[in-house]
C-alpha cells in the first residue's frame, strides 16, 4: 500500500489484527485474560495491519464500554445491589465485563476511584494500539459472495464475516502471506471452514494464516 509506514521485520509475515486483539492490549489483566499476549503482539517488531471495519468496530465497542462503566457507577452510587443490575440489556462481552467488575468490587479488588478511571484507560489503550498500526487502514471488502459464504458456509456472524473478508481480499494477492490474529474462540474453532470457504472462491490460501492470539504471541519471532 502506498504511503504506509513500515514498522516491522520484512522477513516476517505481517499481522492483520482483529478487534479483540486491540481490546486485549487496551485493558489490564483484571479485565482481559489475553492482555499479556496482546502486549507481546504490539511490542513486537512486526507490521500490524487492520481494516477500516475493525477501526469502526473498535469505536463502537469503546462507546459501549464507556456507557457500561457509567451505568455501573450510577447503579453503585444509588446503593443498589449487583443482583439488580440489568445485565441482559447489554451485549455479551459487556455483560461479562459487568459481572467481572461487580465480582472484583465485592472482593475489594477494585475501588470505585479506579472504576472511574477505566474509561480513560480504555480510550488511551485503543489509541495507542491504533497508533502502532500500519496506515492507511485496509478498505472494506466488496466481495459480497465471500462475505455471504463466510456466514452461510463457515458460520461467521457479522461483523466477523466482513472483517475476515477484508483480510482475505487484502492478503490473498501477497505472495509472502499474512496472518489473521484474533481472540475470538468461534473464529479459531471454525478456522478450517473459513479456509475451505475462501479456497473455493479465491483459490489456494496456503500462504496465509489464521492464529488465535495466544498462538500468535507464542510464535512472534517465527516467519
Amino acid at each position: 500500500m502506498r504511503g504506509e509506514k513500515r514498522t516491522g521485520d520484512s522477513r516476517l509475515r505481517p499481522f492483520f489484527l482483529d478487534t479483540n486483539v486491540y481490546m486485549s492490549y487496551a485493558l489490564d489483566p483484571r479485565f482481559e485474560v489475553f492482555h499479556t499476549d496482546g502486549c507481546t503482539i504490539f511490542n513486537a517488531k512486526r507490521d500490524r495491519c487492520t481494516s477500516e471495519n475493525v477501526r469502526d468496530e473498535l469505536r463502537a465497542k469503546e462507546a459501549d464500554r464507556m456507557k457500561l462503566y457509567v451505568d455501573i457507577l450510577n447503579h453503585l452510587d444509588a446503593g443498589k445491589p449487583s443482583s439488580q443490575f440489568p445485565f441482559p440489556t447489554y451485549k455479551n462481552s459487556d455483560q461479562n465485563a459487568a459481572i467481572n467488575i461487580f465480582d472484583l468490587i465485592s472482593q475489594n479488588k477494585l475501588s470505585l476511584d479506579y472504576l472511574r478511571m477505566l474509561g480513560a484507560e480504555l480510550k488511551q489503550g485503543i489509541h495507542e494500539g491504533l497508533g502502532r498500526t500500519v496506515k492507511p487502514y485496509i478498505k472494506p471488502s466488496k466481495d459480497r459472495q465471500m462475505i455471504a459464504d463466510l456466514g452461510n458456509k463457515a458460520g461467521m456472524h457479522p461483523p466477523d464475516r466482513e472483517i475476515l473478508a477484508d483480510f482475505f481480499d487484502w492478503a490473498h494477492p501477497k505472495s509472502t502471506g499474512s496472518i489473521f490474529v484474533t481472540g475470538d474462540g468461534d473464529i479459531r474453532k471454525s478456522r478450517g471452514l473459513v479456509f475451505k470457504c475462501v479456497n473455493a472462491l479465491k483459490g489456494g490460501c496456503g500462504h496465509l494464516g489464521l492464529q488465535f492470539i495466544v498462538e500468535a504471541a507464542k510464535n512472534i519471532g517465527r516467519p
